[in-house]
C-alpha cells in the first residue's frame, strides 16, 4: 500500500469529491448496521444470544421492539447472512484501506490497521456460529463487531480529514517512513 510522495490531499477535487462521498457511504452503511442490530437486539449481549440461540414463543417482542426467534438460527440462516457479506465487507475494507495508505505515512501503522480490521472481520463471521453455543461466543461476537466498526469508523475519519486539510501526517515513523524515502 505505498505510493510514494502521493497523498490524499494532492488529488484532483473531483476525485476527492468522489472518495468523499464512498467515505460517507460507508459512515451511512456503519450507522444503518448498528441501527439494525439496536433494534432487532437492543444491543444487549443477553438478546444476541438470544436471537442465535432462539428463544420466546413466536412473533413473541423482543428487546428494542424486535421479534424474538421460536428456534436457534439453522446453519442454513447463518450462511445466508454470511454469504452476501463475505463478498461485500472485503471488497469495502480493501477500497477503504487503500484510501487509509494514501492518507498515512507511517507503514507500521497501515500494516496494523489493515490487520485489525480484517482479523476483526474474520472473527466476526465467525462469531454467530459461536455465539449460538453460548455467552463466550456472543462475547466473540460483541467484540469483534466493535473492534471492526471502530476500525472502519476511525480510518474513514481519517480520510476524510486527509482529504481536505494538507499537510504533513502527524503518524509519521520517526526518522522517515522507508517507503517514502526515509531511513527509519
Amino acid at each position: 500500500m505505498a505510493y510514494p510522495r502521493v497523498r490524499l490531499w494532492m488529488m484532483p477535487r473531483p476525485t476527492r469529491l468522489l472518495a468523499t462521498l464512498y467515505v460517507a457511504s460507508v459512515l451511512v452503511a456503519m450507522a444503518a448496521s448498528v441501527a439494525y442490530y439496536a433494534r432487532k437486539t437492543a444491543l444487549d449481549p443477553e438478546a444476541l444470544r438470544a436471537y442465535y440461540q432462539g428463544s420466546g414463543p413466536e412473533g413473541a417482542e423482543g428487546p428494542g421492539g424486535g421479534l424474538a426467534l421460536h428456534e436457534r438460527k439453522s446453519d442454513l440462516e447463518l450462511l445466508q447472512t454470511l454469504h452476501p457479506h463475505s463478498f461485500s465487507v472485503p471488497l469495502m475494507l480493501f477500497v477503504l484501506l487503500h484510501l487509509y495508505g494514501l492518507a498515512v505515512a507511517s507503514s507500521r501503522l497501515k500494516a496494523a490497521t489493515c490487520l485489525a480490521a480484517f482479523g476483526s472481520y474474520a472473527l466476526l463471521f465467525a462469531a454467530p456460529w459461536a455465539a449460538r453455543e453460548g455467552p463466550a461466543g456472543t462475547w466473540l461476537l460483541v467484540a469483534s463487531a466493535a473492534a471492526l466498526y471502530g476500525v472502519v469508523c476511525a480510518s474513514s475519519l481519517v480520510v476524510l480529514w486527509r482529504l481536505w486539510v494538507p499537510g504533513e501526517d502527524p503518524w509519521q515513523t520517526p526518522g522517515g517512513d522507508p517507503e517514502l524515502g526515509g531511513t527509519a
